[in-house]
């Protein structure tokens, strides 16, 4: 099955048994598998335990399970490759069931076990300069490059260390309450 080549799809018409969104789904997963699939080999044991949930009463996989999401990945890639293109696995019922669960285990997970960091609003903390809750926290855009806090507001920058001394603040003015 080549899948480094694509042809264009008529949003009006079916691929095999998947609709348009359908087959552009399954070509952007293939797209996501080359990259996270070494990633969770890569990763081990990344806990998504929250505090304060309680733990499981069995016992935890030998293995971490960041690397059976990976090889579950592998292994449906794996059992697409009789196919000769993705057309017509999707043309075929068991080559289109395999493509629906490669697409829905690739976004699982890209979605528990995401690849990078993306900005996301800070909550509880007040701009220093407008007072407002309106700080959005931003990762590093290079190796080597700063954390930036950025007030949506009126683009005040604060340090990831201010942001951090007033959050403390927040939490202990709220303890004593």
């Amino acid at each position: 099955m080549t899948q480094d080549t694509y042809t264009a799809v008529d949003p009006t018409e079916m691929v095999g048994h998947l609709t348009p969104r359908q087959y552009a789904r399954l070509e952007r997963a293939i797209d996501t598998a080359r990259t996270l699939v070494p990633w969770l080999y890569a990763a081990g044991h990344i806990t998504t335990e929250q505090g304060g949930r309680t733990k499981r009463a069995e016992a935890p996989l030998p293995i971490p399970a960041t690397w059976v999401a990976a090889h579950t990945i592998d292994d449906l890639l794996n059992r697409l490759q009789p196919w000769d293109d993705l057309r017509d696995a999707a043309a075929d019922l068991q080559g289109q069931w395999l493509c629906r669960c490669l697409w829905q285990e690739v976004e699982s997970a890209a979605r528990n076990w995401p690849t990078e960091e993306k900005p996301h609003k800070v909550v509880y903390v007040r701009c220093r300069q407008c007072q407002r809750l309106a700080l959005e926290w931003q990762p590093p855009q290079y190796a080597g490059d700063d954390i930036r806090v950025v007030c949506t507001v009126c683009g005040h920058l604060e340090t990831p260390e201010m942001v951090a001394w007033d959050a403390r603040l927040v939490i202990d003015e709220h303890a004593r309450h």
